[in-house]
């Protein structure tokens, strides 16, 4: 078999690589695209909880992401800090647009084939795959496997291996995105949700914060704030999880001594009200007690001026971080050093081509990794068209 322009994984990225080569080809070629699922975009219907945050409006050329979705039928909608969906709120119809414009355009879609391996075959390459009994011979190849997160989706990192057979490297691989593991005891706390400021310390020095909602859980903490922070986690020979502390701010728009002030206002004035339950109706129930140490939860004193330091600076050892089913993304993979980043052509073999997760490169929660996917997906297309 052979083909112009062979397009490996057909997920967001490789699905918007497959389109734009074909939009930008005109049919003078011919294109086709290998998945190991039995069908496309697995990965897309799960993500905004199966309504699929496209992208964010803040991206730097999100209008021309938008209008590439416009001419293959999809419009959007923007919600709160610059989130995209479809208008229909329905991820599948981000499918759906994909696939017509791949149909419309003659793509040859290998569905239910995973790649065994890639080589250099002159100026193009030559693909071998579970399941065919021939070799396929490209001119150009576009690996767009998406990572590791996500292994129910088909995304088990075998674009890394295929990268490296062709001479690149990839960055020290982790989940991202995703729930960090306490050393604490957190079954008092379970289900509870609070807003905060969230802080990661490494041996005590800050990294980076975030605010929004706090989920806690029996593991230790989750939420889309905690997701972000998850990012900042990385190890290296000389440090572990337990180098990492999340420092919570349950008051963000008070300073400890306000703070303070208002328990010792609430001791004096609100009627009936004790120690223990000082904080009750200013935090959840479960996080008041755990704050007080009512039950023996915290273990800590309730006198005001330490009740609200802890407050203001309420600490949580890591352990460890929710792993590869639990993130949304990848964090680690092709080096970005070694990929033109205007074109995603490899530099080491040219007419090979990156897009997506593969890459090491990961962004907050928001919209902004699809972004990248379809992005990159599209710059990849571009250029191996020609």
């Amino acid at each position: 078999m052979r083909t112009d322009i062979l397009v490996i994984g057909a997920g967001a990225a490789g699905m918007a690589a497959a389109v734009s080569a074909s939009q930008a080809a005109a049919g003078r070629k011919r294109i086709a695209v290998i998945e190991k699922n039995d069908g496309p975009g697995k990965k897309i219907y799960a993500t905004g909880n199966g309504r699929c945050n496209i992208l964010n409006s803040s991206c730097e050329e999100a209008g021309f992401v938008r209008d590439f979705f416009r001419r293959i039928g999809l419009e959007m909608k923007e919600e709160d800090e610059g989130r995209m969906y479809p208008m229909s709120e329905q991820a599948s119809d981000v499918v759906f647009v994909l696939e017509k414009a791949l149909e419309a355009a003659g793509v040859e879609m290998i569905l239910g084939t995973p790649v065994s391996t890639i080589e250099r075959d002159g100026e193009g390459f030559v693909v071998t795959a579970e399941k065919l009994p021939e070799k396929i011979y490209a001119g150009s190849v576009i690996i767009s496997t998406g990572g590791k997160a996500g292994p129910m989706y088909g995304s088990t990192g075998d674009g890394y291996r295929l990268a490296r057979s062709l001479g690149h490297h990839t960055g020290r691989l982790a989940p991202a995105l995703t729930g960090i593991e306490t050393k604490e005891d957190m079954k008092s706390l379970k289900g509870t949700r609070a807003h905060a400021k969230v802080s990661l310390l490494k041996r005590g020095e800050p990294i980076h914060s975030e605010e929004g909602i706090v989920q806690f859980a029996e593991y230790g903490l989750s939420g889309i704030c905690i997701f972000d922070l998850s990012r900042y986690v990385i190890l290296d020979d000389e440090t572990g999880f337990e180098d990492h502390e999340v420092a919570m701010d349950l008051f963000p728009d008070m300073d400890t001594e306000e703070l303070e002030g208002l328990l010792e206002w609430r001791k004096e004035n609100v009627q009936g009200i004790g120690a223990e339950d000082i904080m009750r109706t200013m935090v959840p129930g479960a996080l008041a007690a755990y704050l007080t140490g009512k039950g023996g939860k915290s273990g800590q004193s309730t006198d005001i001026s330490g009740l609200a330091r802890r407050a203001k600076d309420l600490r949580f050892t890591a352990s460890g971080m929710r792993g590869w089913k639990q993130a949304q993304v990848t964090r680690g993979g092709v080096l970005m050093e070694e990929i033109d980043p205007d074109s995603m052509e490899s530099k080491f073999a040219p007419g090979l081509f990156f897009a997506g997760e593969v890459m090491d490169c990961d962004g907050p929660c928001g919209g902004y990794n699809l972004y990248n996917a379809w992005l990159t997906g599209i710059r990849a297309g571009e250029t191996a068209a020609g």
